[in-house]
């Protein structure tokens, strides 16, 4: 069964998840729209404190805009952040191969 993180705000927005104490969640997709452009970066941890940037998205257009990238690897922490000062969303979801 999948797990899941989301949010959305008015304001910079972080949603972070964590894959511990579900098994093996070797797959992670990300979501993320906003009103406006905006760029959304995403990092992975193994220990929930030290980040490594693995990649970004940037929606270009605005007006409800959206875009989704899927994601195959070992970090147990994700976490999405955007600086966008407009009504930003983000879900990170996680799950295995069956």
């Amino acid at each position: 069964m999948p797990i899941r993180a989301y949010d959305k705000s008015s304001s910079p927005l972080t949603v972070e998840l964590d894959t511990g104490g579900h098994g093996g969640f070797t797959f992670k997709e990300i979501w993320v729209r906003d009103v406006a452009s905006a760029e959304f970066i995403i990092y992975g941890s193994h220990d929930g404190e030290n980040w490594r940037q693995i990649d970004e998205l940037q929606v270009p257009h605005g007006e409800r805009d959206n875009r989704h990238k899927g994601l195959s690897n070992a970090y147990r922490f994700i976490k999405v952040t955007t600086n966008s000062e407009t009504e930003s969303e983000i879900e990170i979801v996680a799950g295995v191969w069956v």
